[in-house]
């Protein structure tokens, strides 16, 4: 995936691994940067197509939104996106992860739980199966997947992201912050 036009490209070492989300992060948590979350996800690419969205833009934003630490917002975009996998069309699962950098893109393409692929569950059961697995902090649960959905919403297109939370009940909207709000920059500021 392309990067932004004012880094240099460097080849990552998340690429081609899978799902890596909550790995190889030491480098980054060390240095905590000042990000505004809607600055950094959900650019536009030089010629104006699809969003764009670094791997590591996506994961600072999450941290951001959810006030965790890097490596703590690795796993719960790794686990709430699977978890969306899992929720969501297979077809719908793909095409969000087409608009996603390697590393998180993997996450929705292969769902822990096959048995549960496209099951019917709402906003309270969808945190508690992030809550349930072992790598997660429970208390941040909740949080994190308002941060990632949130995220989300920024890296992809819209009609990505409408075709997606239509597949979900509407009290997944209480969770995901409206433009502009959460640690981003303000339309009008």
């Amino acid at each position: 995936m392309a990067g932004s036009p004012d880094r240099d490209e460097a080849p990552s070492p998340l690429s081609g691994e899978g799902c890596r989300a909550g790995q190889e992060f030491a480098h980054w948590a060390s240095a905590p940067e000042r990000w505004d979350a809607s600055a950094t996800v959900g650019r536009r690419d030089p010629a104006g197509e699809e969003n764009q969205v670094e791997y590591q833009d996506f994961l600072n934003a999450v941290a951001l939104r959810a006030k965790v630490s890097t490596d703590q917002a690795a796993t719960l975009t790794r686990v709430t996106l699977e978890t969306l996998a899992g929720r969501i069309s297979a077809g719908q699962a793909e095409n969000l992860a087409y608009q996603l950098p390697a590393g998180l893109d993997d996450c929705l393409r292969q769902p822990l739980r096959r048995e549960h692929a496209t099951s019917s569950f709402g906003l309270e059961e969808f945190v508690q199966r992030v809550a349930d697995r072992p790598d997660v902090d429970r208390a941040l649960a909740g949080a994190g997947v308002g941060a990632v959905l949130t995220t989300l919403r920024e890296a992809v297109t819209r009609d990505q992201f409408d075709d997606t939370v239509a597949q979900l009940p509407k009290d997944f909207w209480q969770v995901i912050e409206p433009v502009g709000a959460g640690g981003g920059r303000h339309p009008h500021s």
